[in-house]
C-alpha cells in the first residue's frame, strides 16, 4: 500500500506544484492588496477548484477499461485502494492550504475550519462522482449536476408553488437556504464572518454521507458496467428523474399562468413533463424510446401531481402557531421593513385578516397584501395575496392604530434611507416634476413625511381617503445607487410630496 501511496503522490506532483503556485501568487496579492476580503475569497475558490480536480487526476485510471483491469489485478482490495487514493489527494490539498493559513494569520487562520470543511466536502464529492462515471466528461457533468441540482430543484419547485398556490410568493433565496443547497457559497462567506455550529454539524453530515456512498460505490464498481456514462444504473435513473422533474416544473412555472386551479397545473405539468422527458431521452440514448418515455412520464406526473395536490391545501391554509411577532403590509415597492407587532390582540387581528384573505376572491388581482409571522423558534413564514379592489378595501377597513405602522412599513423604511440620501426627484400629479438637492432639503422633506405618518398613526380613518388607483413616484439618489418609491394618492408619502411641493413653490 505504501508503494501505491508513493505512486499517487508522484502522479499528483505537477498538479500540487500548480496548486501551491496559485496559493503563493494569491498570498502575494493578499499582502499587497488594499482589500481584505477579495484575496481570502480567491484563496477559498482556488482550494475549491483543486478539490474537484485532484480526484479526477488521481482516479483517471477509472476512465480507461484496460488500465482499470490492470489496476484491479494488483494485490489490493477496492477499499484499500480507495483509502490510499483518498488520503494521498486530501494530504496534497490540506497541507499547502494550512500553511497558507498559518502564514496569513488573523481571520484566515481563525476561520480555517471552514476551509477544511469545504476541502473535505467537495474532495469527497469528487471521489464519489469519479467512481460513479466512466469518462472525464460524464464526471464533470455529474459534478455540476450534484452541485447545482439542489438549487435548480428548489427554484423550480418553489416557482410552481408560487404560481399555482394562493399566498405563496417568491422572495428569492435567503442565505440560510443557499447554505443548505450550495454549501460552497456559505463556506466562502465564512472565510470572513465565521460559520455557525449548526452548519458545521450539517456539513460534517454531508461529508460522512458522501464518504459512505463513495466507499459503497467503490466496493461495488464494475468496470464492465456502462449505463450511458454511469457505472450504476440506479444512479443513472435518479439523475435523469431529477433533471426531468426540475426541467418540467421550471417549464410549468414560466408559462405565465395566473390561475391556481389544480386542473390547469395537471394539464401544463403533463405537457411539460413529456417534452422534457423526450429531450433528456434523446440526449441520453441518441434516440427516443417511446415506451420508456411513457413509463417515465407517467410515474413522474403521478408522483408530482400527488405531492402537489396534498401540499396545496396544507400550504394555502397554513397559519403558524407560537407566533412571537407579526406584520401586515400594503405591498407597493418590494421594500422589506423591520416593523414587527408583538401585541397579542393585534396579532390575533392579523390572523383574522389572514383567514379572510385565504378565502378571498383573487380575480382582478389589483393589489397585494403581505403578512409575515415570526415564530418563537426564530423561523419566519411569509404570505402575499393579490386581491381585487373590493377585497382590498375590506382589509383596509380593519387597519387600526395597532396595525397602521406595519401597514405603512415601507415608508418607515424610507425614513431611515433618507438619512443617507443626497437628492430626491418627484414625479406626481399628471406629470409635474421637481427635484430637491442638499441635506437640508432632504431633512426637511423627511420631517414632513414623519408628520404625515404620525397623522395616520393618530387617525387610521385617513386610510379611507387614499385613492389606490392613482400612483406617484419619487427617486431617492444615494452616492452610488438610486431607489424608486411609488405611492398612492392621499397616502402619507403622496401627502408629504404635495405639501413639500406647495412649500417649495411659495
Amino acid at each position: 500500500m505504501l508503494s501505491l501511496f508513493k505512486n499517487d503522490l508522484k502522479q499528483l506532483k505537477n498538479y500540487v506544484v500548480i496548486y501551491t503556485g496559485c496559493l503563493i501568487l494569491n498570498f502575494i496579492i493578499n499582502v499587497l492588496s488594499y482589500s481584505d476580503e477579495l484575496p481570502i475569497l480567491t484563496f477559498y475558490f482556488i482550494a475549491f477548484i483543486f478539490s474537484l480536480i485532484l480526484p479526477l487526476i488521481n482516479l483517471k485510471y477509472l476512465f480507461n477499461a484496460t488500465r482499470q483491469t490492470h489496476f484491479n489485478s494488483l494485490p489490493f482490495s477496492h477499499i484499500q485502494s480507495f483509502i490510499v487514493h483518498y488520503l494521498s489527494g486530501i494530504i496534497c490539498l490540506i497541507i499547502p492550504a494550512l500553511l497558507y493559513c498559518l502564514l496569513s494569520q488573523g481571520i484566515v487562520l481563525k476561520n480555517s475550519y471552514a476551509l477544511i470543511l469545504m476541502i473535505f466536502m467537495y474532495y469527497t464529492l469528487a471521489n464519489l462522482t469519479a467512481y460513479l462515471t466512466t469518462s472525464f466528461f460524464m464526471n464533470i457533468v455529474l459534478q455540476i449536476v450534484i452541485i447545482l441540482a439542489p438549487l435548480m430543484l428548489y427554484y423550480s419547485l418553489f416557482a410552481v408553488y408560487s404560481t399555482f398556490i394562493k399566498g405563496i410568493i417568491s422572495n428569492g433565496l435567503s442565505l440560510e437556504i443557499v447554505s443548505y443547497l450550495v454549501p460552497v457559497i456559505r463556506l466562502m462567506i465564512a472565510s470572513n464572518v465565521g460559520l455557525e455550529w449548526n452548519f458545521c454539524l450539517i456539513y460534517i453530515g454531508y461529508i460522512i454521507l458522501s464518504l459512505v456512498l463513495s466507499l459503497y460505490v467503490c466496493k461495488t464498481r464494475n468496470c464492465s458496467n456502462n449505463y450511458h456514462g454511469f457505472t450504476n444504473k440506479s444512479m443513472s435513473q435518479i439523475i435523469s428523474i431529477i433533471i426531468i422533474i426540475s426541467g418540467s416544473w421550471m417549464l410549468t412555472s414560466v408559462l405565465g399562468v395566473t390561475t391556481e386551479l389544480i386542473r390547469t397545473f395537471i394539464i401544463i405539468n403533463i405537457i411539460a413533463t413529456v417534452i422534457v422527458t423526450l429531450i433528456i431521452q434523446f440526449i441520453q440514448y441518441k434516440r427516443i424510446r417511446y415506451l420508456l418515455c411513457l413509463v417515465q412520464s407517467t410515474l413522474i406526473i403521478i408522483g408530482t401531481v400527488v405531492i402537489f395536490i396534498f401540499s396545496k391545501g396544507y400550504l394555502e391554509n397554513y397559519i403558524p402557531s407560537q407566533i412571537a411577532y407579526a406584520s401586515i403590509e400594503n405591498w407597493i415597492n418590494d421594500v422589506e421593513s423591520n416593523i414587527k407587532i408583538k401585541d397579542g390582540e393585534a396579532i390575533d387581528k392579523i390572523v383574522s385578516i389572514h383567514k379572510q384573505l385565504i378565502n378571498s376572491n383573487q380575480s382582478g388581482r389589483a393589489k397585494r397584501i403581505d403578512i409575515t409571522y415570526y415564530r418563537t423558534n426564530g423561523s419566519k413564514v411569509k404570505r402575499g395575496y393579490y386581491v381585487n379592489d373590493d377585497e382590498f378595501r375590506k382589509v383596509v377597513e380593519k387597519i387600526d392604530s395597532n396595525l397602521i405602522k406595519s401597514w405603512h412599513g415601507e415608508y418607515y423604511e424610507l425614513l431611515k434611507q433618507l438619512d443617507k440620501a443626497e437628492n430626491i426627484d418627484f414625479l406626481f400629479d399628471e406629470g409635474n416634476y421637481f427635484e430637491l438637492e442638499g441635506k437640508e432639503d432632504v431633512q426637511f422633506f423627511k420631517d414632513v413625511l414623519q408628520r404625515k405618518l404620525k397623522d395616520f398613526e393618530n387617525n387610521p380613518s385617513l386610510l379611507q381617503n387614499i385613492d389606490y388607483q392613482d400612483s406617484w413616484s419619487c427617486n431617492i439618489h444615494y452616492k452610488h445607487f438610486s431607489n424608486q418609491f411609488n405611492c398612492n394618492l392621499n397616502d402619507p408619502l403622496a401627502l408629504a410630496i404635495e405639501d413639500f411641493y406647495k412649500i417649495n413653490a411659495n
